[in-house]
């Protein structure tokens, strides 16, 4: 993590089978990247950091479980309903596409190869463009 910069680096995994942290690369050699982030972000991972055992080498060290549970402590105190973990990166990438990024710029944030992947995943929901394209065609002419 680069907190001047506001960037984190995805160059590793974290897996911990029983006791033992087993570090590997990501799945794929475009998972590597940096990902830029707001401040408020940061501010946060910089007060997890000092509560993670790892220090500032990784964003997520605690168990797979803790984190779910504390997901789902958290939606059931708002009312909302219990989701994935990795549905979060589902609707960030969904918040991405209605701000109206580009598949290939949700792409490189996700890590995917290139933006076929992205709009594999995720093509339903630029169908609703469809209309904006059309206005913006009227203004054009």
């Amino acid at each position: 993590m680069d907190f001047d910069r506001h960037e984190i680096f995805i160059e590793n995994t974290l897996t911990r089978i029983g006791t033992e942290d087993i570090i590997s690369s990501p799945k794929t050699h475009s998972s590597i990247r940096t990902v830029s982030v707001p401040q408020f972000v940061m501010d946060m991972l910089a007060d997890y950091k000092h509560m993670s055992a790892y220090g500032d080498d990784f964003v997520f060290s605690m168990r797979y479980q803790v984190i779910l549970r504390t997901l789902h402590r958290v939606a059931k105190k708002q009312g909302v309903k219990n989701i994935r973990l990795h549905d979060l990166r589902h609707s960030h990438a969904s918040l991405l596409i209605d701000a109206g990024f580009s598949p290939v710029d949700v792409a490189h944030r996700l890590g995917h190869a290139d933006a076929s992947m992205t709009l594999k995943v995720y093509s339903h929901f630029y169908k609703h463009k469809d209309k904006e394209m059309a206005e913006k065609i009227t203004k054009l002419s």
